[in-house]
């Protein structure tokens, strides 16, 4: 053997392609791939890092991170060209230990980094530590800093200072901070470490770059913070206050330390969209809207020149600032935190320019004020979205003020809960045709009759997403066909019927009959929770649209589900059958099976091919036996599925389970063969899975994926059974079975 063949064998085809072919290749692979490739040799080692730069762009790393079978892996993988890191559940020491990590790997050109739920520690020593580390890492170009759930008592202002690019800053302290008396005084403020300078500000005296800032926390200790750095934010365009959850610990507080618009307008001209304390909800945090400014927005950076006009200019800035009060394009307002008449000052004022509006109450306000005048009076011609929360106003002054932004409102979500719920044909009728409505949300509204949502459907001809919440009363009759051709998305939340469903099965066939020669329906989500009267006819007329990609019915009505304890048990039997026949029946029509078409004067057979991506079904009472999992595992394109169950009706369990394998109410053969053939099929929940004797339904099924795993381990070897965080045993029953929810996941190899 000669030396090239030699070195061949020995370097296989990194040398025999080219430098971009090999990166193309290697691009194709995840960030965990390319740290195993690296584990192959140590001439992988070295070089595979050479090849994945764009793999790691964006790096997260957790408290698990610094194991040492990976720890050096990865570390010889950081470099300049990581431009975002997530850093997730590092406390104390071992936070500023990944830091000096990512300090010593190269990543000096980070341009975003999020910092979620990490501890620094509560000493002056901890503080100049990280702000060194971060100086490091975030001077050079770092637009965009996220700290969640991070500590409270570190000064913002010595942060914002080392970092001269920033141009989006999140702050949300840790929730256990509002047990914290000193959380509350002015006297425990946090210090600032470092002095800001015009130097330590890259030779700016303000923060410049700055142009969005979110501060989640009500406290005067906090918001006084944040005075601060408005007063050095000449070009901030958009600011966030703090949530609704937020101010729930500090209802004495919200106004006292409340920023108001006129104190924003006052320093920061450009502002263009401002969300009031308590006027969103932030358990989930704020990142949606985030998102969209970060779209719609660029940097800007002022030169000194223009700097030293604008001081220059003084005795023209109150023109100016009058001039910007009336570009302000998104409020989002909250009458516990700004007075009912400064509100009406600032629509009255931005009404020409207002494209977003939301008006909350809080919670807590059991008698809201009226804004029945204020809608009928003020025209917002250019509104794009409105979010009404649990505000009090009747139904004709909400129509006259979507007439006025007929040919511009895009997305509504309106709350009568304290209003006139009742919407009748005759009040809807005022409405004008809102051709550019996509999305709408009702809360606690009920419609009279069936021809009063025919009435609204027919008014809203672009409509996407439909969403009602909250004990609504509202059914969907066969006369609303011709209206639902745009509809993708359908949510329901406790939802009563008008008549005797809410989704009544006509309507599908007549979809299904109208849409024969050309798919011209749209549906691909539908979910349905807490919906009175979901039937299996309902669901079985859903499985019927081709587009359908998720669907979501907790509970379905089924035929046990009118069993109490003076049915007879052969009647009990009776029923379980006539759901176990029925659900199979309805997977078999997702599968494009069993599906006869109503006109067979025209088509016999109507061939789909079930585009089903998520399914959630619930609850059944009945066993779920081998020919549905079965069923289940032939969807070709399913890859999430969650089954909720109930303890089997008072029936000898013997007669149910032909063959004893420790489950009570699924079959264990069925679930491994539901996971063998699933084709994409990533995650299966089994909520109320309940076994015999002693043992609990995770360790019978874990014991069967192990033994499948060894006699057949090409099928089984990806599955990894646990329970979920939430997950839990519920227990020994009346009947001496264990009950628990079960997560059952593929793994990466």
């Amino acid at each position: 053997m000669n030396d090239t063949e030699s070195h061949n064998q020995k370097f296989g085809f990194l040398d025999k392609f080219t430098f971009d072919i090999i990166a193309e290749i290697f691009s194709y692979l995840n960030q965990r791939d390319c740290l195993n490739c690296m584990a192959t040799c140590r001439i992988w080692y070295n070089r595979v890092p050479e090849y994945t730069t764009s793999n790691w762009k964006t790096i997260q790393l957790f408290a698990h991170s610094a194991k040492i079978n990976i720890k050096e892996r990865l570390d010889h993988c950081l470099g300049s060209h990581v431009k975002h890191v997530t850093l997730c559940k590092i406390q104390q020491n071992a936070f500023c230990t990944m830091l000096q990590r990512l300090k010593e790997g190269g990543c000096d050109e980070i341009e975003s980094l999020e910092l979620i739920t990490c501890y620094n520690g509560m000493t002056k020593n901890h503080h100049v530590m990280f702000l060194n580390l971060l100086q490091s890492l975030a001077f050079s170009r770092l637009v965009e800093l996220k700290m969640t759930k991070y500590n409270w008592n570190i000064a913002l202002l010595d942060v914002l200072a080392l970092c001269p690019h920033l141009t989006h800053f999140t702050y949300k302290p840790m929730p256990n901070i509002y047990t914290r008396p000193e959380y509350y005084s002015y006297s425990t403020m946090p210090r600032v470490v470092r002095k800001v300078t015009k130097e330590s500000l890259g030779g700016k005296g303000e923060f410049d770059c700055l142009i969005y800032l979110n501060i989640d926390a009500a406290a005067p200790v906090i918001q006084h913070q944040a005075r601060e750095i408005i007063q050095k934010c000449p070009h901030l365009q958009y600011y966030v206050g703090a949530s609704m959850n937020s101010c729930a610990f500090l209802r004495d507080s919200v106004s006292y330390g409340n920023i108001t618009l006129d104190y924003l307008l006052k320093w920061c001209p450009k502002l263009i969209h401002y969300a009031d304390n308590g006027s969103y909800d932030g358990f989930d945090g704020y990142d949606y809207d985030e998102q969209i400014l970060r779209k719609k927005t660029t940097p800007i950076v002022s030169t000194s020149d223009n700097v030293n006009s604008n001081n220059n200019n003084s005795t023209s800035g109150l023109i100016r600032q009058q001039q910007q009060k009336l570009c302000v394009r998104h409020l989002a307002l909250c009458e516990g935190s700004s007075n009912r008449s400064r509100i009406d000052k600032y629509l009255t004022d931005c009404q020409d320019t207002l494209e977003h509006l939301t008006i909350a109450e809080p919670e807590s306000n059991a008698n809201p004020s009226n804004w029945t005048s204020l809608f009928q009076t003020i025209q917002l011609s250019h509104l794009r979205t409105l979010h009404l929360e649990r505000l009090k106003y009747d139904n004709s002054s909400i129509i006259a003020l979507l007439n006025t932004c007929r040919n511009t409102i895009n997305e509504a979500h309106i709350n009568l809960r304290f209003g006139d719920p009742n919407l009748n044909t005759q009040t809807i009728q005022q409405l004008q045709t809102l051709s550019r409505l996509e999305r709408l949300t009702l809360h606690c509204t009920t419609f009279n009759d069936t021809s009063s949502v025919v009435a609204l459907l027919e008014r809203l001809p672009n409509l996407r997403r439909f969403v009602l919440c909250n004990n609504t009363i509202f059914s969907l009759p066969e006369q609303s066909n011709p209206f639902i051709k745009n509809l993708e998305r359908i949510e329901f939340w406790s939802v009563y019927a008008i008549e005797q469903e809410v989704l009544i099965p006509a309507l599908f066939d007549s979809m299904i009959a109208s849409s024969l020669h050309d798919d011209e329906y749209k549906l691909k989500k539908v979910r349905l929770m807490n919906v009175s009267n979901v039937t299996f006819p309902a669901l079985i007329g859903l499985a019927k649209l081709s587009t359908l990609t998720s669907l979501e019915v907790m509970p379905i009505c089924t035929h046990t589900s009118y069993t109490d304890v003076w049915t007879q048990r052969n009647e009990v039997t009776t029923m379980i059958e006539k759901d176990q026949q029925d659900l199979l029946y309805f997977v078999r029509t997702l599968l494009g099976r069993s599906f006869e078409n109503s006109n067979n004067n025209q088509h016999s057979k109507k061939k789909t091919v079930s585009k089903i991506e998520q399914l959630k079904l619930g609850t059944f009472s009945c066993h779920i036996n081998y020919d549905i999992l079965d069923a289940l595992g032939d969807l070709p394109c399913l890859n999430r599925l969650i089954l909720r169950l109930e303890r089997v009706k008072d029936v000898t369990f013997s007669e149910l389970v032909a063959q004893e394998k420790g489950l009570v109410n699924v079959d264990l053969s069925g679930i491994m063969e539901l996971l063998r053939k699933g084709p994409k099929l990533k995650a299966v929940w089994f909520q109320g899975i309940a076994s015999f004797g002693d043992r609990i339904p995770s360790d019978v099924i874990k014991d069967q994926i192990l033994l499948e795993q060894q006699q057949k381990s090409n099928h089984y070897r990806r599955l990894q059974q646990y329970n979920t965080p939430e997950s839990h045993n519920l227990g020994k029953t009346e009947h001496g079975y264990g009950k628990e929810w079960v997560y059952i996941t593929k793994r990466e190899i």
